[in-house]
């Protein structure tokens, strides 16, 4: 009978630990690191509200290329991280066999011209022309 007694009491302390860690029960008050997810999502709203007069104009962005690929078009998408931008910039860029003539590399730092076409979870832009290539 203690036997059992004992496993009840452990099961019912198991489930009441349970309950406040994965509840949000503050122990550590001034340790909360998600504290950053507000101004981010903030600064992602900022972008968005500023960005809308840029909507359909041609704008240059420089950043690192932190993926490309081909569409089924035949045209090269390149994904670049922009430092003052809060959000990926996907790029596809416009007579992509004129414009590469070396591969792209990953990490490579591209400015681009493109036409500012649409932006939701990353900034798209189109027909783009790259400006520079740096390693």
């Amino acid at each position: 009978m203690k036997k059992i007694s004992l496993y009840i009491l452990l099961f019912v302390t198991g489930i009441v630990l349970g309950f406040y860690f994965f509840q949000g029960a503050n122990f550590c008050p001034e340790k909360n690191y998600l504290a950053v997810d507000k101004p981010v999502h903030q600064q992602k709203q900022n972008f968005r509200y500023s960005s809308l007069a840029m909507l359909g104009r041609a704008v240059i962005v420089n950043g690192r290329i932190e993926e490309a690929y081909k569409n089924k078009n035949n045209e090269l998408v390149l994904y670049i991280d922009v430092e003052n931008i809060p959000v990926k910039v996907s790029c596809t860029l416009k007579n992509t066999d004129k414009q590469i003539k070396t591969p792209v590399k990953l990490g490579e730092i591209i400015s681009v011209k493109g036409n500012f076409m649409r932006l939701d979870e990353r900034m798209e832009l189109k027909k783009c022309l790259i400006l520079r290539r740096e390693n």
